[in-house]
């Protein structure tokens, strides 16, 4: 069984860390975290270790299989014999009398022999065919239908303390630093949820908090693209997607971005620097909720 004094439950890790399941998953994308199982031993992504239980089944079977030929019938009774697999095959090209047990059995136990070394052939490359199955979290993404089952899957799993204290601190680390440079200085505690933003304008947004609320061009949020002279950034413009959509962006919008994932993210880091926030800005993982849903509350007031 696994040491317990070195690991800590994927339960214990979110109340830890304070996250959800699709940011355990992220953090285990990323590398920061490693999957172990109840052995302690590295736990790969489900598919992968699906794959692996398959080719074990078919090892075992090889094996066993290879087992009961090594050790009962013509080969068994000749290895009794003979004590020798060279001494048996001298005696088998010497040529003993036909119609004799023991050349029936010299005969059987050839063939056995050479389906032997099928088998073994087969086990060597089942062997070399579960080596090659990638086992890497890395690049692993949510599949649209199922990934409920994954993130179970990696909060029933295991976790070395260490590797989560140290992201503990870095989290720490970061709210610090979040702090120092936020232009929005929120209570402690605030949470997205009680953020609302409200597009006013093409270049203007009135920015909602518990202690106060103003009105912000895309400069004053940093949203500046300083390569294009005045205009905006892709930040802004995916801010004003947002609000136009009530904070949700759908994956199966004809107009969709191959570019979202990816802009989507640096919204996420920005506007966690811009309010202190640590905790992301969307709800769930996009593969799960078919797209970006943010915690802010979003509106569209231009029209």
């Amino acid at each position: 069984m696994i040491q317990l004094k070195k690991f800590i439950t994927g339960k214990e890790v979110l109340e830890t860390l304070n996250i959800k399941p699709f940011q355990l998953f992220e953090l285990i994308e990323g590398g920061q975290l490693q999957v172990y199982n109840a052995a302690g031993r590295l736990k790969p992504p489900p598919y992968a270790q699906i794959r692996i239980d398959e080719h074990g089944d078919r090892k075992k079977t090889r094996e066993d299989e290879l087992e009961i030929l090594k050790n009962t019938g013509p080969l068994l009774r000749l290895r009794d014999k003979y004590k020798s697999k060279k001494i048996w095959e001298s005696k088998l090209s010497e040529g003993p009398i036909k119609g004799t047990f023991v050349y029936r059995d010299m005969l059987l136990a050839q063939a056995d022999l050479d389906y032997c070394c099928i088998l073994e052939g087969e086990i060597k490359k089942i062997k070399s065919e579960i080596s090659n199955i990638n086992r890497s979290w890395k690049g692993f993404e949510l599949p649209e239908s199922g990934a409920t089952e994954i993130l179970n899957y990696i909060v029933d799993s295991f976790y070395l303390k260490e590797e989560v204290r140290k992201q503990q601190r870095s989290s720490e680390k970061r709210v610090e630093a979040n702090t120092e440079k936020a232009i929005f200085l929120c209570n402690p505690g605030t949470k997205w949820e009680d953020i609302t933003i409200i597009l006013t304008a093409d270049n203007m947004v009135r920015i909602k908090m518990p202690q106060a609320e103003n009105l912000f061009t895309y400069h004053e949020l940093e949203m500046k693209d300083k390569r294009k002279g005045d205009q905006p950034t892709m930040l802004w413009e995916l801010l004003k997607l947002f609000a136009k959509n009530n904070g949700f962006i759908s994956s199966q919008n004809p107009k969709y971005d191959p570019k979202l994932p990816e802009t989507a993210k640096r919204l996420n880091y920005h506007l966690k620097k811009l309010f202190g926030i640590d905790e992301s800005i969307y709800t769930g993982h996009y593969k799960k909720e078919k797209g970006y849903r943010t915690r802010i509350n979003f509106y569209n007031r231009t029209f």
